[in-house]
């Protein structure tokens, strides 16, 4: 019985005193040795990848640079720094068109050739007509409307004429000389930096003739006049940003008289205001 009782307290002892140590255990700080070991420990190395046999070991490259891009708008700089698209949001001003205004053109010839018209022409003549007219010299002038292109103007012409050499004893040189003064009306069509003008004028065919002295007789001379008509074309060539164009003319002479009908062929070059 008392054995008993001794075996009882034992294990009783045992129980308390295991858990007791194992605390102490616990708690009590390593010695100094310990502690320096384990500050000497390295860390473990980090793993490496493997790569087969005979190849060498490869850093990783780095990201490519960040790219930017940069823009104007409204006078400011806007940066963009990263890979998608940047909206801006702007102001517009919207303004009305005067009506009654028209553009200023750079090259005023760009201008006439679109036929908008409202403008004056003036150009010298200079060429030859058949039936004795002969070499003829002269000058046009005239307006051409706005809103439709009529063309109305007037010309003047000089031609020379034929001179008649006295063959015959006692006769005397005859001159016949002839002046055109006429009013024209047409339709101006631009093509490209051409204008093209159909017209027609109507007015005098002046012939003056005079008749050396001879034989102790006086100079003579006469004029006469008859009605006149003449269907003809021009064709001008409007030089870039100047005023001046070139061309020529074409027309018909149809007279009201003795004489017949005639063709004349001009060249012309002048100013359109």
């Amino acid at each position: 019985m008392r054995l008993a009782s001794k075996r009882a307290a034992s294990a009783v002892v045992l129980v308390v005193a295991l858990p007791m140590t194992a605390f102490a255990q616990t708690a009590q700080p390593a010695p100094p040795w310990q502690q320096q070991q384990q500050q000497q420990q390295p860390y473990p190395p980090q793993a490496q990848p493997q790569y087969p046999q005979g190849q060498p070991y490869m850093q990783p490259s780095a990201p490519p640079p960040r790219q930017t891009h940069s823009s104007t708008i409204l006078g400011q700089e806007l940066v963009n720094g990263d890979d998608d698209t940047d909206i801006a949001i702007g102001r517009a001003t919207i303004t009305s068109a005067d009506p009654s205004r028209r553009d200023v053109i750079e090259s005023r010839p760009e201008e006439r050739r679109e036929v908008e018209g409202k403008r004056v022409t003036a150009a010298p003549l200079f060429g030859y007509a058949t039936n004795d007219l002969n070499l003829g010299v002269g000058a046009r002038a005239g307006y051409t409307f706005d809103v439709v292109p009529f063309y109305v103007g007037g010309s003047f012409l000089y031609h020379t004429g034929e001179t008649t050499d006295a063959s015959a004893p006692g006769t005397a040189d005859v001159h016949k000389r002839f002046v055109i003064p006429a009013a024209e009306v047409g339709y101006d069509f631009g093509i490209g930096p051409l204008l093209a003008r159909p017209y027609v004028g109507g007015g005098l065919l002046l012939r003056r003739t005079s008749v050396d002295a001879v034989n102790n007789l006086p100079a003579t001379a006469n004029t006469d006049s008859a009605f006149l008509l003449y269907p003809g074309a021009t064709v001008q060539y409007f030089i870039a940003r100047t005023p001046v164009f070139v061309g020529g003319d074409t027309r018909v002479y149809i007279p009201f008289a003795k004489e017949g009908a005639a063709l004349g062929l001009m060249a012309t070059a002048g100013l359109s205001l």
